[in-house]
């Protein structure tokens, strides 16, 4: 009995069951190259939430010295937030790219274009195309 199952591995029966295996791969691979990963459902809402136009004044600026990582590797970087107040009154903080705050001078009334809580544009200065 030992002599017939050495024969069935020792010819074709193994190279085609390699070649099953590297076919099986190779549609794995492929399957999954084809189909990217599944977004999770919170980064499905950011996509799916409204564009906001609203009016609103800049009131204050600030930049931040935000420290991150260990003490054996320390990091930072600069957060770069403007306030707008709206037109019913209440204040939001939003963060913007450095050359962003920059353009944008304190006091200034414009209209306001957010998505989910996140700055995309401020009186159409940056060229976003929104809608």
């Amino acid at each position: 009995m030992g002599e017939r199952t050495m024969k069935l591995w020792d010819g074709s029966l193994f190279l085609s069951l390699w070649a099953a295996a590297l076919i099986a791969t190779a549609i794995y691979v492929i399957y999954l190259w084809h189909h990217p990963q599944r977004r999770t459902k919170s980064e499905r809402q950011a996509e799916e939430a409204p564009i906001l136009i609203r009016n609103a004044v800049t009131r204050d600026k600030s930049v931040e010295l935000i420290r991150t990582g260990t003490s054996k590797e320390p990091g930072h970087y600069l957060s770069y937030r403007i306030l707008f107040q709206l037109d019913d009154g209440t204040e939001e903080w939003l963060s913007v790219p450095p050359e962003y705050y920059e353009a944008i001078p304190v006091g200034v009334r414009d209209k306001l274009i957010t998505q989910n809580g996140v700055f995309l544009d401020y009186g159409d200065r940056f060229g976003k195309d929104i809608l």
